[in-house]
């Protein structure tokens, strides 16, 4: 992946020490294509500064993926030179400039308990990281498509929850005794990697760890609702996309995405496709009208099968994120999609539901489903998806004026994660922490927002009131100069030009003289700032010329000695004027008609500054006239807060409670945790103790289990 390009950093989440081929090899050529523009400009005699590096286009749905310092990755691979001038091209100086920590509640990696986890949660300085961002990027969100686009039944995502066997429950609970028994001699016997791999297994179905198959799995569920919208919709007409004529078969498509579980061609080894397919052959749909996409293996294959879909001929299709992503374009009839499991990636969830918000659906409403079982490690999967998504959100609408910010709620996949976590934690508090964590986001936004607008008002108030009274004595200088500079240009009489006590009226002496002025004060200037404007011992038409030397570009200032604009002298250019020939003799010429164009154009500069008094007294008027009121959510706010931080503290002592950790009942016999091949894996769960009863620790909370015998 070209996002992987090698960056190592104190910060675990920006790291990527593993550098992936293709990203290396890209920001290789970019370097050479950049080197080979700076020659070309040298050779051309074109200064650094003008040095145009654009070497590159890039075009991506998906500008961060999976982590923040993916953003660091797009930004030194089109505008190294921006991060330079910041002070941040090192990995360590980003990080430590635009981003901070972010403590909140999660489920450990087991799914059984609470923890307090502390990690890198939210963008700092959002304002300089938005303009770095913004030097080089066009930005447009699903909202700003001017198409439209299908819209969610329900305006959201639909949670459907799932409740565990008390068989998967105990696997569940028995991984966390797996992870705190590991043997760092002997990782290849068990480690976590395994755990965590066993446990999204068993919450997507226990037969893949070969555990008893459920009393309720979800492929039966899976199969009732694509069973229900099948049967609602099953008369609706659609038209060819080409011709615009109606097809003769009826009923919508529906779109089933799983990662886990995919077909094999093993017979003994148990496959989510074939139990879904299996589950809705019993339920009466057409065996030859659900489809898989790995059944698809050439891209001819994949094509007409594409086709079949659009025709009408495929009821469901069920495949994974990375088959059925990018470039499936079968949108015309797509009226469901189901999230049968959850990838780590919220950009593999934004892919998926690509094929279903899309143009060209000629589905007005639709509906996406997400799968979870509660109390397993879809609440893990989940929460990750939640804290990835609080990442990527927040790049994508710049239209934030706040310093820092951490999520963005609606209809966006971050928030669709953080309640499909609570449901699957099944804590009824969880549920209210996220309603309270969105509602303190939001109003403590607009507070924000107020208190910014608050600070400018006040900024801008003391800024007129100083500007104003310095801009009138300088109207009042400049008004007589600019009315004789008026007359000096309707008389069309030449300037005179004085140059150390000699005044000229020839163009060429007087050219001549005033060059070797502004090129002592280009020297003399060396050591002088650019703010420093001083007398050059020259006039035109009796106003003194200044010059003031700007060491960062080389270059010199020129104004005159009342309020006037500013012109600027390249060093070459100024030095030209010194040579022998014509070719000097025309640039002292130039250099002479712009200090002309500074004096003639002295009326309309008086003109704009009084504009801008008249403008800057008129706002400074309205604003005393208008002062801001206090922000009108700050009781709400309050309340909401204090709720807020009640609840966390709850949730993090009942995390942390000695009862709750330390709970373990008898042994009852042993649990033979993710068998492989009909036999248990010697070792892995040797210590493993079987629950008498089910443990169901739900947000850190048994929820009316009784721990008496199984």
């Amino acid at each position: 992946m070209y996002k992987n390009k090698q960056r190592v950093c104190n910060i675990d989440e920006l790291s990527c020490p593993t550098a992936s081929q293709r990203a290396e090899d890209l920001a290789l050529k970019l370097q050479v294509l950049r080197q080979r523009r700076r020659d070309e400009a040298l050779a051309a005699g074109i200064p650094d500064r003008r040095v145009v590096e654009r070497v590159a286009t890039f075009a991506t749905g998906t500008p961060i993926a999976n982590s923040l310092g993916e953003l660091w990755v797009m930004q030194t691979y089109l505008r190294p030179d921006l991060l330079e001038a910041a002070g941040v091209a090192d990995l360590g100086d980003w990080g430590a400039a635009f981003t901070a920590t972010h403590t909140t509640i999660e489920v450990n990696a087991t799914g059984t308990k609470l923890r307090p986890v502390t990690r890198v949660g939210k963008y700092t300085n959002l304002p300089d990281l938005l303009a770095l961002s913004a030097a080089y990027t066009d930005v447009v969100i699903r909202d700003q498509v001017p198409v439209d686009l299908p819209a969610l039944a329900t305006g959201q995502r639909r949670i459907i929850s799932i409740q565990p066997d008390i068989e998967v429950s105990d696997f569940i609970t028995d991984l966390g005794w797996r992870a705190d028994h590991l043997d760092s001699k002997d990782p290849a016997r068990d480690n976590i990697l395994k755990i965590s791999n066993d446990g999204r297994n068993a919450s997507l179905d226990p037969r893949l760890v070969h555990l008893r198959a459920p009393t309720r799995s979800r492929a039966d569920v899976v199969a009732e609702q694509i069973t229900r919208i099948h049967t609602a919709n099953a008369d609706r007409g659609y038209r060819d996309t080409d011709t615009g004529q109606p097809l003769p078969l009826t009923g919508p498509l529906q779109i089933v995405f799983c990662d886990r579980g995919t077909p094999s061609t093993d017979p003994r080894q148990f496959s989510i496709y074939q139990a879904i397919k299996e589950e809705l052959i019993a339920r009466g749909m057409a065996p030859e009208r659900i489809r898989f996409i790995h059944d698809a293996r050439k891209p001819a294959e994949v094509k007409a099968l594409f086709a079949q879909c659009n025709r009408g001929e495929v009821s469901v299709l069920i495949g994974s994120t990375e088959k059925m992503g990018t470039g499936t374009n079968v949108q015309s009839r797509v009226i469901a999609l189901h999230h049968v499991d959850v990838p780590w990636r919220p950009a593999d969830l934004e892919q998926r539901e690509g094929r279903i918000i899309r143009q060209g659906n000629q589905n007005q409403v639709v509906e996406i489903l997400n799968y979870v079982t509660e109390s397993t490690y879809d609440t893990v999967m989940w929460q990750k998806v939640q804290a990835k998504a609080l990442f990527i959100e927040q790049m994508r609408r710049n239209e934030v004026l706040d310093t820092e910010i951490e999520d963005l709620s609606g209809g966006d996949i971050g928030s669709a994660a953080a309640e499909t976590k609570a449901v699957a934690t099944g804590d009824p508090r969880y549920l209210r922490q996220v309603e309270l964590e969105d509602d303190v986001k939001r109003l403590t936004a607009l507070e924000r927002a107020h208190r910014e607008s608050v600070r400018r008002r006040d900024w801008r108030v003391t800024t007129h009131e100083r500007a104003i009274p310095a801009k009138q004595p300088a109207l009042d200088q400049l008004a007589p100069v600019a009315e004789q500079a008026a007359s000096h240009t309707e008389s069309g009489a030449p300037s005179r030009i004085t140059v150390a006590s000699a005044t000229h009226t020839d163009r060429s002496t007087g050219a001549n003289a005033l060059a070797a002025a502004c090129r002592h004060a280009f020297i003399a200037g060396k050591d002088c700032g650019a703010a420093q404007f001083i007398p050059i011992g020259a006039c035109i038409n009796g106003v003194d010329i200044l010059a003031a030397r700007d060491l960062t570009h080389d270059m010199l200032l020129l104004r005159l000695a009342v309020p006037s604009r500013i012109t600027e002298l390249k060093q070459d250019e100024l030095m030209a004027t010194g040579g022998e020939g014509e070719p000097a003799a025309n640039k002292a010429r130039g250099l002479l008609r712009r200090v002309e164009n500074l004096y003639t154009g002295l009326p309309a500069h008086h003109q704009m500054l009084r504009g801008e008094l008249d403008r800057d007294r008129a706002e400074l008027d309205d604003m005393l006239a208008n002062p801001p009121g206090p922000f009108e959510h700050a009781g709400a706010l309050a309340d909401k807060q204090a709720e807020l931080a009640a609840l966390t503290l709850e949730l993090r002592l009942a995390a942390e409670s000695p009862w709750l950790c330390q709970l373990e009942l008898a042994p009852g016999g042993r649990l033979e945790v993710a068998p492989r091949d009909g036999k248990a894996e010697r070792g892995v769960a040797s210590g493993s103790r079987r629950r008498r009863g089910r443990l169901g620790c739900r947000g850190a909370a048994v929820w009316g289990r009784s721990f008496s015998g199984s």
